[in-house]
């Protein structure tokens, strides 16, 4: 029993790696479908689009419980749109906004600005 256990103990793991990347994945799916659902006005028309075929897709592999081969690039993909849909709505936001000392601008922006002094020694 211990050498079946053995023997089989790889094709366990790699079935154990394919159900949590594809948890991974659908996770990911549900995060950018509820970004598309909060920035939906803010964001391009080509950037909603580009995040409802990709979310289409992790649902399409996940039916489908698909391979590691098919879903790491999806986990990618989708990972990239989490950190870059934010980014693309406020710079959408922000293309008819006045620029110079911040006047009217968007508060956003103003909070990741540090004041500070510098002195060399």
């Amino acid at each position: 029993m211990v050498r079946e256990a053995e023997q089989h103990a790889t094709e366990d793991r790699r079935r154990r790696e394919e159900i949590d990347a594809r948890n991974e994945l659908d996770s990911l799916a549900y995060r950018v479908e509820q970004l598309v659902s909060d920035l939906q006005d803010r964001l391009p028309v080509n950037e909603k689009a580009r995040a409802d075929q990709l979310v289409a897709d992790a649902r399409q592999a996940i039916s489908e419980q698909a391979g590691l081969d098919r879903v790491r690039p999806l986990i990618a993909d989708l990972e990239q749109m989490v950190h870059g849909l934010p980014a693309s709505a406020a710079a959408a936001a922000g293309a008819g906004a006045p620029t110079g000392n911040g006047a009217g601008g968007d508060t956003e922006s103003e909070e990741d600005v540090v004041d500070a002094e510098f002195t060399r020694e």
